[in-house]
């Protein structure tokens, strides 16, 4: 086994195609057909299942592909930590992150980062905390940034950035009928009751994601089950979709505080803290407890946590 063998059988896998696997090592499809079957070849055993469509991992595969991942990780690490005795300011971090995170708090943080590595290259991978999870375990990514899971893994190490409050976002065409709510004494968002709200549409993450088991909990603790009118992806959809009169819905803090209100199509949506309950959401750095940080994943995580710092606060 070399590291190109590894890459190219890595790329197959990942791609579930020849073709396309091809385009992106940019190298023809008969040239890496040929490759794998040599590889085949020399291992004694098939490593795709040729009649599964889209392309499949034959049992020997999946072996060959994790512990491809494995030497090719360990492998970065080497450069790595060799690249830091030098005190090189090169290389390339593959981090994670939640689509929210992207769009709303990892542009200052890496405008900073990047003024003090230039030379680092960054590649983002966007997606769920769970599937974030499963992409640091299987050597994927080196680090995350997402909200913390359900249940930690004892595999990885956790970092808390920050804890901030969700808030009940509600366009105003389902408060005419809801009891005035009580305005906390020097807060930025008024308080009400969860249980006002039973008989208006929620709109929610989809159901593998942690904020449609939050909205779920809660309206169970206030004794009603939501009735969910549409399911998103991003909490930017789920957003829009509440300023729409679709449903009240779930937002975290930093996303209600940054839209402004003047915002053509926002300008009716209201936002309460709930009373009793000030459900909170928790955003965590993650990564593997065996993996080696370079001192430029320690600076980014450094800047994290000073951008970060009291965010949170209702002021």
């Amino acid at each position: 086994m070399n590291s190109r063998q590894m890459e190219y059988v890595l790329a197959v896998a990942e791609e579930h195609s020849f073709s396309k696997a091809a385009k992106r090592l940019v190298i023809a499809q008969p040239s890496l057909s040929q490759y794998i079957q040599n590889v085949e070849k020399e291992l004694g055993t098939a490593l795709f299942d040729r009649a599964t469509n889209p392309l499949q991992l034959t049992q020997a595969g999946e072996v060959y592909v994790q512990t491809a991942r494995n030497i090719l990780d360990l492998e970065l690490q080497m450069h790595e930590q060799l690249s830091d005795l030098e005190n090189l300011k090169t290389g390339r971090l593959r981090l994670g992150v939640s689509p929210y995170i992207s769009s709303y708090l990892m542009p200052a943080v890496f405008a900073e980062f990047y003024q003090k590595f230039p030379g680092v290259d960054i590649e983002l991978t966007e997606d769920i905390t769970m599937e974030l999870e499963r992409k640091l375990l299987e050597g994927e990514i080196e680090m995350a940034l997402t909200t913390f899971p359900q249940t930690d893994n004892p595999k990885l190490h956790y970092i808390s950035l920050l804890r901030e409050d969700m808030l009940l976002a509600v366009s105003e065409q389902f408060c005419g009928e809801v009891e005035e709510p009580y305005e906390e004494k020097g807060g930025k968002f008024p308080t009400t009751k969860l249980d006002y709200f039973k008989n208006v549409p929620f709109v929610t993450l989809k159901s593998d994601q942690l904020a449609y088991k939050m909205t779920v909990d809660l309206c169970a603790s206030v004794g009603f089950k939501p009735k969910i009118r549409l399911e998103c992806r991003n909490l930017e959809a789920a957003h829009a979709m509440a300023a729409a009169g679709i449903g009240a819905t779930l937002l975290p803090y930093t996303l209600a505080r940054t839209v402004s209100r003047s915002r053509a199509g926002f300008d009716s949506l209201r936002y309460y803290r709930l009373m009793h309950l000030y459900p909170e959401r928790e955003l965590v750095v993650i990564y593997r407890k065996e993996r080696y940080l370079t001192k430029s994943l320690l600076v980014l995580i450094d800047i994290m946590q000073e951008r970060l710092d009291g965010v949170t606060s209702f002021q």
